[in-house]
């Protein structure tokens, strides 16, 4: 079934008090939503335009990308979901095409999966502000010396990749490129399973990257004041940090991330409180399958 682009009316409480109607005027042109029969496969396709196909995605994972400067991490501690909409909840498989001709801005692309969660799920939040432990990243050393696996990359890959894709988008303007369905090459490294990270990044990235790696999942926030982007090359045991441990058991196996930041980049991470403003979810229902 095909659903026409319509206008969704979201209501956002900002920090619980002040209310305010934003008319986003992005939205999907066709969604098709099914839940997931179970099939144990995940993965996601995404067109610049901002369409994409999900397989078995959960809905914090997609609220994540509604309102990615604001859902607190881990995204189980979402507040006001139900059971069926936590993470080990349902799982839905989402195919969602884009009204745009031209590559999606991040802001337009969690536009469109706001206004997607408003139709389908009929979701409605609030913001408010409260105070969440996160972890800063900092200097290890005092003199603000970096470790040897991270140099500065020249030229700087964020400048690089924006030349590339200039060139490709004035091709495409021009005839002599088709559309592509792919992103250009991403600047961050891979940070997964085989523990290691080889690539050119900026510390925004990096903070980024981290905070999946970790037991207790906190947000961690960039305050080396380090612009550009920095080739790196990180190397830890990650069953050591999903365990929470700050040196790893096994003197064989490469170093827990605490200590692989400190010895490898010169950095580290610390505990801190802020207040932020958070996701809180009023109303939300399973949607219609088409």
């Amino acid at each position: 079934m095909k659903y026409p682009r319509v206008r969704i009316v979201t209501l956002i409480a900002l920090m619980s008090v002040a209310v305010s109607a934003t008319v986003f005027t992005q939205s999907f042109e066709v969604v098709s939503i099914k839940k997931n029969a179970g099939a144990a496969v995940d993965g996601s396709a995404e067109r610049p335009d901002g369409g994409f196909v999900f397989r078995n995605v959960s809905i914090p994972i997609l609220i994540a990308r509604a309102y990615p400067a604001n859902v607190p991490t881990p995204l189980s501690q979402l507040s006001g979901l139900p059971d069926w909409a936590k993470l080990r909840g349902d799982a839905y498989d989402i195919i969602a095409k884009s009204p745009l001709s031209r590559p999606a801005t991040p802001e337009e692309r969690a536009a469109m999966v706001r206004a997607l969660l408003a139709e389908r799920f009929k979701l409605a939040v609030h913001l408010e502000k409260r105070e969440q432990p996160v972890y800063d990243l900092v200097f290890a050393r005092s003199d603000h010396r970096l470790g040897p696996n991270i140099k500065r990359s020249d030229p700087g890959c964020e400048e690089t990749l924006a030349a590339k894709r200039a060139e490709i988008l004035e091709a495409v303007s021009a005839g002599k490129l088709p559309p592509r369905d792919g992103n250009v090459a991403s600047c961050s490294p891979y940070l997964g399973r085989l523990s290691a990270g080889v690539g050119d990044i900026t510390m925004h990235d990096l903070a980024t990257n981290l905070s999946p790696q970790l037991a207790v999942q906190r947000p961690v926030i960039d305050k080396t004041g380090l612009t550009g982007s920095y080739r790196i090359t990180l190397t830890f045991d990650m069953r050591a940090s999903v365990l929470g441990l700050e040196t790893t058991p096994n003197p064989a196996a490469p170093p827990s991330l605490f200590t692989a930041l400190q010895d490898q980049l010169g950095l580290k991470l610390e505990s801190n409180k802020i207040m932020r403003d958070t996701v809180v979810i009023d109303h939300i229902e399973r949607p219609a399958e088409d």
